[in-house]
C-alpha cells in the first residue's frame, strides 16, 4: 500500500517543497484568519469553551474551513457534556447530597443518573478525541511543528543567505 500524500503546507514547513513535483497539484486548504461566532444553537458552555480555545487555534493557523464543522462537533459535545453535569448537580442538590457528583455516584450508583454519567462520559470523550487533532494537549502540542509567519528560524535565514550569496555572486 502506497504512503499517503503529504500536504503541500508540511512540505513548506519542512522545506522539503520544490514547485516541480508539488506546484498546484494538491489543492490547499484556505486557513482561516478570524474567529467565527459560536452557533446559535450552542449553549453557554459550549459557546465559553469556543470563546476560549478557537483565538488560540486562529493564532497558531491550525483552522481551516474545512475544519469548522469538526470543531463545532467538538464544542457542541462538551456543551452537552457539562450541561449534563448542571442536571446531576440539581439531582444531588434535591436528594440533600453534598459534595462532587462524581463521588456520590460512585458511592450510590443508582439508576436515576446512570445513563446520565454515560452519555457525559461519552460526551467529554468525543470532544477530548476531536479537540487531540488540533493539538490541545502538551503531549499532541509535540507532534505538531507549529511556525510563527512573523518569525524566521535561524535555519531558515541561514537558508536565505546563503542563497542571497550565491546570486550576488554572479552579478
Amino acid at each position: 500500500m502506497p504512503n499517503r500524500k503529504k500536504p503541500i503546507s508540511q512540505h513548506k514547513l519542512h522545506g522539503t517543497y520544490r514547485n516541480d513535483r508539488h506546484g498546484g497539484k494538491y489543492p490547499e486548504p484556505e486557513i482561516i484568519s478570524f474567529v467565527p461566532d459560536p452557533p446559535k444553537h450552542f449553549n453557554k458552555w459550549a459557546k465559553t469553551k469556543w470563546g476560549q480555545v478557537f483565538p488560540e487555534l486562529i493564532r497558531l493557523q491550525l483552522v481551516s474551513r474545512m475544519d469548522l464543522l469538526t470543531l463545532e462537533d467538538a464544542f457542541f459535545s462538551y456543551g452537552v457534556a457539562m450541561a449534563i453535569m448542571d442536571k446531576l448537580k440539581k439531582i444531588n442538590r434535591e436528594k440533600g447530597l453534598k459534595g462532587d457528583p462524581v463521588a456520590n455516584y460512585l458511592e450510590d450508583k443508582n439508576s436515576q443518573t446512570a445513563l446520565l454519567w454515560q452519555e457525559y462520559k461519552h460526551s467529554m470523550t468525543r470532544y477530548n478525541t476531536l479537540m487531540v487533532k488540533f493539538g490541545v494537549t502538551p503531549v499532541e502540542r509535540t507532534k505538531i511543528k507549529l511556525v510563527d509567519p512573523g518569525k524566521e528560524d535561524d535555519k531558515d535565514k541561514k537558508e536565505k543567505d546563503a542563497v542571497l550569496r550565491i546570486v550576488g555572486s554572479n552579478d
